[in-house]
């Protein structure tokens, strides 16, 4: 006969030490005196034989931790299935404001009902939870073919209705939002399906050797600039002897197959960006640029897995990663959302590579000079792919609120400012590969300063004087620090690299996007309060030099940027929320349709490859339409 516990039900079952009064100690402290009970000896008896059902008279208050009753588990179901048809009612009801005829007035006060919230109190202990969500950022999210919202219900077999055909209509709730406003090649048939490649098939997939060849040059001519991740003397000394050594033949080692990843991340890159008529003169037909990029970047991945790259750490690796960010956005949400994945796990490669680690330079040593060049070149592609892998970690604090990499956590010096055949110091007068990363990684350094100090605010109005403060370092960030040689009022020298013009580009327009970063929690409430009419006149005075600065010539061979095109498609959007909340008589509002026309016009040459372009164009489209309609 078991001796009668007296010990409380819920200290039992967290094995902690209990006063043995009704109610305890612990349970007033956790304010759940009126649920203390005392541990019923059958409850115990049946933890030690699981094959015996609990009694009909076992209190429900104590839980069995080892067995999940169908009781709780009908209730987790009934809430997954809450979720999902919640979370595929709101996307559908965005896609459906954006057809359906409605008065203006109408419709603009259903965008702000449905998106914005505006709380000046905090629900949680940080104070995090009560973040004011709005028009613009939902509306972005779509156009990248996500949803803002948490998505816990993807993937997720329900028992309760795997047998039931008829609950299976291609429920992914992701689906209407992914789908919508997609290129002809980016759409349910036209996806390469991600299944495992053999060796031999990805061998098949590299193009000619020339044609390699001049697909690298163009990435180390015109893209390099942007992620610094790779050395351009190392990766050609390295293409050379793929093919005069191994005769093209991709080695099935570890190291092997990662170096193929890089090797096929940056011919993606080179495809997914360039212009039609750059690409006939290499001899690929137009109609094969989506195709060729997409299986090009599966072949980079599939040999990042074949090579164990998880287990088996290389440089090669990251750099793969690194380099592919130009090009996954671009081609749609599948490689997107897998980016975002291989550069979490990039970052945790670098970190067991020590490339969070690397200090100053050591003094040179009696090694040649050609040896302490290569050192020095390695040395500085780990520091680049770290600042690279911070950057692009930073920026997307303001979607995902939340960072990967701790500024504090970190000893690695900024790339140097060099010459990248000596690897010796330059004039930051003169444009050096690192120039643009460098000046991008300080402003990335604001996004995860402001994320803290707004998480530990408690108040709207304590929140949005960080943001005011943080405006004002970032102005000053671009007066003070901004390289001469990417000033656009600096004389263009006709001896600097063919990639200064297109980064003085992508850098008036990753800054001016940057501003609308800081204020876009408060953007959606600076158009009925005028306390945040500075945001308001900001947010609008940033998406105006965006679209002017895309409308700007550039020469014939440019490549094609996701970013340039992500944020003009965050700018026209603000502009067309503001003409919904203006008088249809004010003269700004037609500025702000032309502007949204013009994106519309840019970005509609690029839609057979762009993913962001296909759905952009479409979701501008019928934003413009609904407003002049009314």
């Amino acid at each position: 006969m078991s001796r009668k516990p007296q010990t409380c039900a819920d200290c039992a079952r967290r094995k902690i030490r209990c006063n043995k009064v009704i109610p305890c100690e612990n349970c007033h402290k956790r304010g759940t005196a009126h649920l203390c009970r005392r541990a019923d000896v059958t409850h115990a008896v049946e933890r030690r034989r699981p094959s015996v059902s609990l009694s009909p008279g076992t209190p429900n208050l104590v839980a069995v931790p080892a067995r999940r009753e169908p009781s709780i588990e009908v209730s987790i179901n009934e809430r997954i299935l809450s979720l999902v048809t919640s979370l595929s009612d709101r996307v559908k009801h965005l896609e459906s404001k954006l057809d359906e005829r409605t008065t203006r007035k109408r419709y603009a006060r259903s965008l702000e009902r449905d998106f914005l919230t505006e709380n000046d109190s905090t629900s949680g202990q940080n104070g995090s939870d009560a973040e004011i969500e709005d028009a613009a950022t939902v509306l972005e999210f779509l156009a990248w073919g996500r949803l803002k919202e948490s998505n816990l219900t993807s993937g997720i077999r329900n028992p309760s209705i795997v047998h039931d055909p008829s609950t299976h209509q291609e429920q992914d709730i992701l689906q209407s939002a992914q789908a919508w406003g997609n290129s002809p090649s980016s759409v349910p048939g036209g996806i390469i399906p991600m299944e495992t490649m053999q060796i031999s098939q990805i061998q098949a997939m590299l193009p000619t050797k020339m044609q390699v060849f001049l697909l690298f040059e163009y990435h180390a001519d015109w893209l390099l600039f942007m992620h610094c991740s790779f050395h351009i003397h190392t990766f050609r000394r390295e293409l050379d002897q793929f093919y005069d050594e191994d005769q093209g033949v991709i080695s099935i080692t570890s190291a092997g197959l990662q170096w193929a990843a890089l090797l096929f991340a940056i011919i993606c890159g080179s495809m997914t960006s360039v212009q039609p008529a750059e690409m006939l003169k290499w001899g690929f037909h137009q109609e094969e640029q989506s195709n060729l990029a997409k299986r090009w970047y599966q072949a980079s991945i599939e040999c990042l897995n074949a090579a164990r790259y998880q287990q088996y750490h290389s440089l090669y690796s990251v750099q793969a990663i690194a380099s592919s960010t130009i090009c996954a956005h671009i081609l749609g949400y599948l490689f997107s959302n897998s980016q975002s994945v291989l550069l979490a796990s990039a970052v945790r490669i670098a970190q067991s590579l020590g490339l969070h680690r690397l200090g100053k330079s050591r003094r040179a040593t009696n090694e040649s000079q050609a040896e302490d060049v290569a050192e020095k070149a390695q040395k500085e592609l780990g520091r680049r792919l770290w600042q690279q892998l911070a950057t692009q970690d930073w920026f997307s604090v303001p979607f995902s609120e939340t960072y990967c990499i701790n500024p504090l956590h970190f000893t690695s010096k900024a790339p140097r400012h060099c010459d990248e055949d000596t690897m010796e110091t330059i004039p930051t007068s003169h444009p050096a590969i690192t120039t643009y990363g460098n000046f991008l990684f300080r402003v990335a350094a604001l996004m995860p300063a402001l994320q803290d100090r707004s998480s530990e605010a408690h108040s709207i109005d304590a929140k949005y004087e960080h943001v005011l403060r943080f405006d004002k370092m970032m102005r000053e960030l671009v007066i003070a620090q901004l390289p001469p040689c990417l000033n656009s009022q600096t004389q263009v020298d006709p001896m600097w690299p063919h990639w200064v013009a297109v980064a003085r580009r992508c850098l008036t327009i990753t800054s001016a996007h940057k501003i609308i970063m800081i204020h876009r929690r408060f953007l959606g409430m600076s158009f009925h309060d005028k306390k945040f009419a500075f945001t308001r006149r900001t947010c609008l005075a940033a998406a105006k030099t965006i679209i002017n600065e895309l409308k700007q010539d550039l020469p014939e061979e440019s490549p094609i940027l996701w970013t340039t095109q992500a944020f003009s498609v965050a700018a026209a959007i603000i502009l067309s929320l503001d003409n919904f909340n203006r008088h249809q008589s004010a003269r700004e509002s037609e500025e702000h349709r032309q502007l949204i026309t013009d994106t519309i016009s840019i970005l509609s040459k690029s839609i057979s490859i762009s993913s962001i372009a296909a759905r952009g164009t479409r979701l501008l489209t019928d934003l413009l339409a609904e407003e002049r309609r009314h």
